[in-house]
């Protein structure tokens, strides 16, 4: 016994369209957890570029130079310190911190280092977290 023909074209266009609002509900749900997500993945790493500031931190009046140095990380644990700043007379002048690798590319070099210095978290040392390193060659 077959439905007649009326019955069975709109069983079929109530499906199509209980299939197509379905589709359409599922789309606008995936584009708004998508347009979220990327929201907060682009602020996450706009604020991770710009340290902020903690307790007692200063900004240094002018450049730091000197010769970018390994230290072993053991010396400062969980602070993310690997590089100290030494001068010519091979005095330490201050700690270095980055949150790239721009400081491991600079090892062993003359640089002039910028940027925001702060305190380590039992408040003894300085540390300078580098926004910017230009290499000194002789010309400098």
């Amino acid at each position: 016994m077959s439905l007649p023909n009326d019955l069975s074209t709109t069983k079929s266009s109530k499906f199509y369209a209980w299939l197509i609002s379905i589709s359409v509900i599922v789309l606008c749900v995936v584009l708004a957890i998508a347009y979220f997500k990327i929201a907060s993945l682009n602020n996450n790493e706009l604020n991770s570029g710009n340290p902020t500031p903690t307790q007692g931190a200063t900004v240094p009046s002018g450049p730091y130079q000197g010769r970018v140095t390994y230290v072993n990380p053991a010396f400062y644990p969980n602070e993310k310190i690997s590089y100290v700043l030494t001068g010519a007379d091979g005095k330490d002048i201050i700690l270095l911190r980055a949150t790239d690798q721009r400081l491991s590319i600079a090892e062993g070099l003359t640089v002039k280092l910028t940027g925001i210095v702060v305190k380590t978290s039992d408040g003894k040392h300085a540390v300078l977290q580098v926004d910017k390193v230009e290499i000194l060659n002789g010309s400098n």
